[in-house]
């Protein structure tokens, strides 16, 4: 017996490549955006899903059209269904890097440093580990010029090896998404997270039938 609707599996599918976009993040770029792009047109396929199974029941278009106006509202709801046209009709979706270093550093006295990198193309090009060498090349020689102004200062390796325990940490951002700083993958959750309870009013309403998907 049937006990999820088409459009409730669809919506599962979003999720899991989303969950191995999220898994693959700065590790494999192609992977994950292979993976990001399938959560998007698996996403948009869900309201597809939904009108072809419950297309006959009785007042779903007056329902439907109710969630349409709801969707349209939404801001990141219609931004994915763009996302999905430009996926399937042009190319690949437009992401960039923003990485974010940072360390500290003891000895007589006590500074902190945090950066802000943001890679824009071609990004996909330069690991996690050459961005974190060029940012940390450039903070240590600033360090080391702090450590010179410091009167009476004793000179040891002691900023060298507390930078070295510093870390690099990222996310993957649309580059056409401008209205505030959330992740490509936060995004699209946030899509997911929308269409979720229009599919569980869909099937409550309308019910499940053994011979539906």
């Amino acid at each position: 017996m049937t006990t999820r609707s088409t459009a409730s599996l669809t919506l599962s599918k979003a999720l899991f490549f989303l969950d191995r976009a999220e898994e693959e993040g700065l590790d494999d770029r192609q992977a994950f955006s292979n993976y990001l792009e399938a959560a998007i047109v698996f996403g948009r396929s869900v309201t597809f899903h939904l009108q072809k199974q419950y297309a006959h029941a009785e007042s779903f278009n007056a329902w439907y059209a109710r969630q349409q106006e709801r969707m349209k509202a939404d801001s990141i709801l219609g931004y994915m269904l763009d996302k999905r046209n430009f996926i399937l009709k042009i190319g690949p979706a437009g992401v960039h890097g923003r990485f974010f270093a940072s360390f500290t550093a003891t000895g007589h006295a006590t500074a902190s440093v945090t950066a802000t990198i943001i890679r824009g193309a071609p990004w996909y090009r330069r690991p996690p580990r050459i961005l974190w060498r060029d940012f940390r090349r450039g903070w240590m020689q600033r360090l080391r010029r702090w450590r010179r102004r410091q009167p009476q200062r004793r000179q040891s390796s002691h900023l060298e090896t507390r930078a070295q325990q510093a870390s690099l940490t990222g996310s993957l951002h649309f580059d056409d998404w401008t209205h505030d700083d959330r992740s490509a993958v936060a995004l699209i959750r946030y899509y997911l997270g929308e269409l979720r309870p229009i599919v569980e009013e869909a099937e409550e309403t309308f019910g499940l039938r053994e011979d539906q998907g």
